[in-house]
């Protein structure tokens, strides 16, 4: 079996969350714009307990800014630096917060599954938390996670992984 040393750009995008625009804000009522916090991204899942919401002007705003079903999560700034989960269908069309990146995988290449699995463990927090030390308050750029480098077997194997290994 042939893996290979890749970094996450050359199998996916990595893009920001963003922050809400000054002067809009969330809301506990329940709208079509479900936002995702950095509290809600953790042990491989979005679990979201206290959901909040924006409202359709503060959405045009931030549109770029949303989700998809399969895309990772990773949280970059805070104590909870290299939390990540996985955006089910669920969770598909929300929002973005700006202490998040989003991953979405080349599917020729790397099956999103399994890359989960890799970024969703103790090691890999620990180092991106190593990575994103170093300033008064760490903060995970973008670039950093772009040039984290994984081992990546070939697709077939991977989808044996992810089809065996209850990770959702």
């Amino acid at each position: 079996m042939n893996w290979q040393n890749v970094t996450i750009d050359n199998i996916a995008t990595i893009k920001g969350g963003k922050r809400l625009p000054k002067g809009h804000d969330f809301s506990s009522t329940e709208s079509t714009h479900l936002y995702i916090r950095a509290r809600d991204i953790g042990c491989g899942k979005i679990n979201i307990t206290e959901p909040v919401f924006i409202g359709e002007n503060t959405f045009r705003y931030i549109s770029r800014y949303t989700v998809s079903e399969d895309d990772i999560v990773v949280t970059i700034v805070g104590a909870n630096i290299g939390d990540v989960g996985f955006i089910s269908i669920e969770h598909s069309g929300a929002n973005l917060t700006e202490n998040a990146a989003k991953i979405t995988v080349n599917k020729k290449v790397c099956n999103s599954k399994f890359l989960k699995f890799i970024l969703a463990n103790t090691y890999t927090k620990k180092r991106f938390q190593y990575i994103a030390s170093g300033a008064a308050q760490g903060k995970l750029g973008l670039f950093k996670i772009k040039s984290f480098d994984i081992q990546l077997p070939p697709l077939p194997i991977q989808l044996k992984i992810a089809d065996h290994i209850f990770i959702l």
